[in-house]
């Protein structure tokens, strides 16, 4: 996300959810319903990114299990976990992201 806070987190996902890369399951694009932003979930060589549509902004992260952990600026780290066609973030109050 670009400005990390308790109310919003932004990061975009794209990815194949059936491709065996870091990105596993999580692998594809969501929609922020709250800043209204796209995001592409991927793999980028051993790590997963997330891309904002909008303006190229790349935010890298990693899963473990069923746990998708973004690293934002100043070192924040948000986790979700996928539910259905919905990433919810266990770590701040921010609506889920939808997949697209």
């Amino acid at each position: 996300p670009a400005a990390t806070t308790s109310a919003t987190v932004e990061a975009e996902v794209v990815s194949n959810a059936s491709s065996p890369s870091p990105a596993g399951g999580f692998a594809g694009v969501y929609k922020d319903p709250r800043a209204q932003q796209l995001w592409e979930i991927k793999e980028d060589a051993c790590a997963v990114i997330a891309v904002r549509e909008s303006d190229g902004r790349e935010v890298r992260g990693w899963f473990q299990g069923s746990v998708l952990t973004l690293e934002f600026q100043n070192n924040k780290s948000f986790k979700a976990t996928l539910r259905g066609s919905e990433l919810k973030w266990s770590t701040t109050k921010a609506d889920p992201w939808i997949k697209v």
